[in-house]
């Protein structure tokens, strides 16, 4: 099945729910070109959704609660559209990433606005880009043994997940990418290709895994330290981002009151605030 065609089928499956989807996006390997389909490994799709609150929700100015579906071996997280856009603005590399990758499908012209603000957001603040690379390398390495249920069988065989290690390289070669492009590059060099894929598949030994992530993330400190500064925060990309979500938001429980006798949601009110009723 096309990724594409993945995406169709989530939508489907989390509108059948009640979704009001907005956005969707791949996340994971498949945004790497290291996904693997064998014998002894095979990569889970994996689906981030931003969803629009109902009417209802405003006016009890609930959000819609995350939640993850299993579906198809893999997840789809759902988000309310206002958390998946402020979680982006924080530049947490996940969501980012969700917002680069060709594999998205948006229902809304809000979340073209939106991609189309990454960029300028990274350009206004790549020292809060290159602090969130690093600050999820941190917690790779503390995963890298930790007994979460979902790596157990890996620790017991090798002492050790090699995924974590696997993502905490990728992370390194991301932030150097940045470093001499100034933009979010996914792919990481075919030449890595191969090393990063015997990372995934746990085929290095434990004491050198460790020796290895912890030479990583000091050089992810490095990096930061000489390139960084101070984060200066999302600005007028982040204001952009949150107008077009509010826009869309506001569009959507006006569609909705036309149904009811819940008044819609009323323009006037503070730039940087989400709409409520």
């Amino acid at each position: 099945m096309e990724l594409t065609d993945w995406l169709r089928e989530a939508r489907d499956v989390l509108t059948a729910q009640g979704y009001t989807c907005a956005y969707l996006a791949i996340y994971g390997s498949q945004n790497y070109g290291l996904a693997l389909d064998t014998p002894d490994y095979r990569s889970d799709v994996d689906v981030k959704c931003a969803v629009l609150p109902s009417l209802a929700q405003l006016a009890r100015e609930e959000s819609v609660p995350p939640v993850t579906l299993d579906w198809r071996g893999g997840q789809i997280d759902v988000k309310d559209a206002r958390r998946f856009v402020e979680i982006a603005m924080r530049m947490n590399p996940a969501y980012l990433e969700t917002l680069v990758t060709p594999h998205a499908m948006a229902l809304c012209p809000a979340f073209e606005t939106v991609r189309a603000q990454v960029q300028p957001l990274l350009e206004r603040d790549p020292a809060g880009f290159l602090q969130a690379c690093c600050g999820m390398g941190r917690q790779k390495v503390k995963a890298l043994c930790h007994p979460y249920p979902a790596a157990m069988e890996k620790l017991r065989r090798y002492g050790y997940d090699g995924k974590q290690a696997h993502h905490l390289y990728r992370l390194l070669l991301v932030m150097r990418a940045f470093c001499d492009t100034g933009r979010y590059v996914l792919e990481p060099p075919a030449s890595e290709r191969d090393f990063l894929l015997a990372l995934k598949r746990n085929e290095l030994p434990l004491d050198r895994v460790q020796a290895l992530t912890a030479d990583w993330l000091a050089q992810m400190e490095t990096i930061c330290a000489e390139h960084g500064g101070r984060s200066r925060g999302p600005g007028g990309p982040g204001k952009r981002m949150k107008r077009a979500v509010c826009e869309a938001i506001e569009a959507h429980a006006r569609e909705e009151a036309l149904l009811s006798a819940v008044p819609a949601v009323d323009h006037a009110q503070a730039e940087d605030t989400w709409p409520t009723l």
